[in-house]
């Protein structure tokens, strides 16, 4: 009975191995499953992080076109500004030096600073002061009046609102209506 009972002894060590094993197999096999799952879930993140990745990496290359136009005409602005701000300041010594001459202020004098011989020689300085003295009452004082208000030719003139010109000049509505309605008839010959 000793030699019957070791095989049986051996199955049942056997059996409890197989058990063991078993045990073992399904755990194994049921962490396999869990990373699995969470490989798969891992998967998916990556790939929505890949997905949000690529939509950042979009959206800033749109931002950066975006930031160099921006730039580029920030830059062509503030060169257009320094251009405008140098004319106004041509036009402000221009209408200074018109102010410091009265009408009497004989024409053939010559000043020596070279830039006050450019400004008088100026187109602007010239055009003004002979075009709109044509009108009747509109003398040299009224004509600087009329280009500090914008106005700097008969056509000019002839566009503007009486109403607006008075508020700007301080000259009557009645007045610049009389000069419109002339600067009318001046600028269709």
């Amino acid at each position: 009975m000793v030699n019957g009972s070791v095989p049986l002894a051996r199955h049942h060590q056997a059996d409890n191995q197989y058990t063991g094993l078993t045990v073992d197999h399904n755990y194994i096999i049921t962490q396999y499953s869990s990373l699995q799952t969470q490989y798969t879930n891992l998967e998916d993140l990556y790939y929505d992080l890949q997905t949000e990745h690529n939509t950042i990496t979009t959206r800033y290359s749109s931002l950066q076109t975006q930031y160099t136009n921006l730039r580029d005409l920030y830059d062509q602005h503030e060169v257009d500004f320094k251009a405008y701000q140098e004319q106004y300041q041509s036009l402000i010594k221009k209408v200074n030096l018109r102010l410091s001459f009265n009408e009497n202020f004989p024409k053939f004098v010559t000043p020596k600073d070279p830039e006050i011989e450019n400004l008088l020689n100026d187109d602007i300085m010239t055009e003004t002061a002979s075009n709109l003295t044509e009108i009747k009452g509109i003398g040299p004082k009224r004509a600087l009046e009329l280009e500090i208000a914008g106005v700097r030719t008969i056509a000019d003139l002839a566009k503007r609102s009486p109403q607006h010109l008075a508020e700007k000049t301080g000259i009557s509505i009645t007045q610049i209506s009389k000069w419109i309605i002339e600067a009318n008839k001046l600028k269709d010959n």
